[in-house]
């Protein structure tokens, strides 16, 4: 479980850098992936 948590905190590191290096908790992943994904639903709302 934590191998996971630190596998998605490097991933959201990649778009939002962490200013202090450390690992990204539960909750702040939570909302950055809820945040992806209603940017990912606005820009499909979009006509193409």
């Amino acid at each position: 479980m934590e191998n996971l948590r630190k596998g998605l905190s490097s991933i959201l590191s990649l778009i939002i850098p962490k200013e202090n290096g450390k690992y990204y908790s539960w909750g702040e992943i939570a909302i950055g992936a809820i945040m992806l994904s209603f940017l990912v639903f606005a820009i499909s709302l979009l006509p193409n």
